[in-house]
């Protein structure tokens, strides 16, 4: 009798456990809120329905807010993928939904990956960091520069860091005219011509152009196109489905772009609240030139294989005595890692540049209150987010808690990505 009365009682306990997650919260603090409370058990099936459940749950009240169609997120916890949930639509004129392996383009994200292809060219000592981009890059590509009446150097490190005082990004001015390359050092032709807009390593301006100057670098060096050893080293790394995306190819699932009518990038956009609507993403994001993106803004992939390059990036952080030669070197990954100028201040700190990352080292660290197997605090963070006018991506790393999230969304406005992703490593802590 007192068994089958305890097991009536763990039913209705799970009842209403499965209820709570379904209700909705206006506001979320990433420490205050009981529903965001790390579990902190052992890593047992049940446990990691809860977190699911509850990274759905914050997850589907952004959609529903941001009128956002589809969207998928990952964790991996010490190398093991152990979340893979897609939600919501690919193709809403065709009722498409997202799948597992849907391929999404990433946009800056892209720098990353290109960043990694740097360590590696790194290691077999064909780059440095402190190389001047003139090194490898003839005057006829990219005439060297000048400040103040006088030539300067810029260095491949400064680029990847945004430093190197090449123009910021303006995204619907520098899509006016349509190009189309056969790789990356043609590109350069575009904005080759123009003046820097500040001394190189002395100010941070968010430059696209800079990393495909590096892109024309890889392209030096290897002397084949950059999607070729792009494509070639995501395959070594075991991203089978990770690529660089040109214009004929059919891509399998793939993901479409969407934008809500009151967006800034329109011309017209809607004032009335009651008449906003879903429409597809402007014609901007298929019109770039792919080959001129490739290393900063156009190589596709999916979850799983975003999973599994913050993974290698996190294992080769931790692979001090370099005990395992396929990956890269600690000390290598430091160099990449290593802050080099301040991007921008938010409620969770300053963001800090580093090469084709960013790193946050939390004003106010996240605390969990149980008692965790892996460290209780989260510290620091290292990320990457990307951005087109129809799609919006995040990979997030807790090096400290050996956690990697990614998170894909196909609307642009989506402002609480960041804090989605730091609460989803949260909920992941055990």
């Amino acid at each position: 009798m007192f068994s089958n009365l305890h097991i009536i009682i763990q039913i209705v306990l799970l009842i209403v456990c499965t209820i709570s997650l379904c209700k909705t919260r206006q506001s979320i603090d990433v420490n205050d809120d009981d529903r965001y409370h790390c579990l902190c058990r052992t890593d047992n099936p049940v446990n990691i329905e809860l977190s699911v459940n509850k990274s759905i749950d914050l997850l589907k009240q952004h959609m529903s807010h941001h009128m956002i169609p589809g969207l998928a997120f990952g964790v991996s916890r010490y190398g093991r993928h152990i979340v893979n949930e897609p939600i919501g639509w690919a193709d809403l004129e065709n009722n498409v939904p997202i799948y597992r392996d849907s391929e999404w383009r990433l946009a800056s994200i892209s720098k990353s990956i290109t960043s990694a292809l740097v360590a590696r060219l790194i290691e077999d000592n064909r780059l440095n960091l402190n190389d001047s981009i003139y090194k490898y890059l003839k005057p006829g590509v990219f005439p060297r520069k000048q400040w103040k009446g006088r030539e300067v150097d810029i260095t491949l490190g400064q680029l990847m860091s945004h430093t190197g005082g090449t123009r910021v990004t303006k995204i619907l001015d520098d899509s006016a005219n349509v190009y189309e390359y056969t790789n990356v050092t043609e590109s350069i032709a575009q904005f080759s011509h123009e003046p820097l807009i500040s001394a190189p390593g002395t100010q941070y301006n968010y430059s696209n152009f800079g990393w495909q100057l590096v892109g024309a670098v890889i392209e030096s060096i290897t002397g084949e196109n950059f999607n070729d050893t792009i494509n070639k080293f995501v395959r070594d790394i075991h991203m089978p489905s990770t690529y660089a995306e040109t214009y004929e190819m059919l891509v399998r699932h793939r993901v479409h772009d969407y934008i809500k009518s009151d967006s800034e990038y329109l011309l017209h956009p809607t004032k009335n609240k009651s008449e906003l609507h879903i429409m597809n993403a402007m014609l901007y994001d298929d019109l770039l030139a792919m080959e001129a993106q490739w290393p900063c803004g156009a190589l596709m992939s999916t979850v799983d294989n975003l999973l599994t390059f913050s993974d290698f990036m996190l294992d080769s952080y931790n692979n001090v005595n370099h005990t395992k030669p396929d990956l890269l070197k600690s000390e290598t990954i430091k160099q990449l890692w290593k802050p080099i100028i301040d991007a921008y201040s938010d409620d969770f700190g300053t963001h800090k540049q580093a090469h084709g990352w960013l790193i946050n080292d939390l004003k106010n660290p996240i605390q969990c209150t149980n008692k965790c197997q892996m460290p209780s605090t989260i510290k620091r963070v290292i990320w990457k987010s990307g951005g087109l006018t129809g799609l919006t991506t995040i990979i997030m790393i807790f090096p400290e808690q050996h956690i990697c999230v990614t998170l894909l969304t196909n609307n642009s406005d989506f402002d609480e990505f960041y804090e989605s992703a730091l609460i989803i490593g949260k909920l992941f802590m055990m």
